[in-house]
């Protein structure tokens, strides 16, 4: 699997929740606290990650709309040469 050069964490969401049921199974809730702020943060990411993804999903849609615009404009301009 390719990541396209943005680096991988070293611990995913998958491993801090691992971590918490852990907790859940020993009843030691001490790094409860750190491990839901951990989550909070991997999952905050991975959302900005995501709207980063639709913007430019975006923003390639508006240039396919702008270059069929511009090859529309240039036939209209062909026409009226001839």
């Amino acid at each position: 699997m390719a990541y396209y050069g943005l680096r991988y964490p070293s611990r995913t969401a998958c491993d801090v929740i691992e971590e918490m049921r852990s907790c859940c199974k020993t009843l030691n809730f001490a790094a409860i606290k750190g491990l839901i702020e951990e989550i909070q943060i991997i999952c905050n990411r991975m959302e900005a990650g995501l709207e980063r993804k639709k913007e430019i999903n975006d923003a390639d849609e508006y240039v396919r709309e702008l270059k069929k615009e511009i090859k529309e404009l240039e036939q209209q301009k062909k026409s009226l040469e001839k």
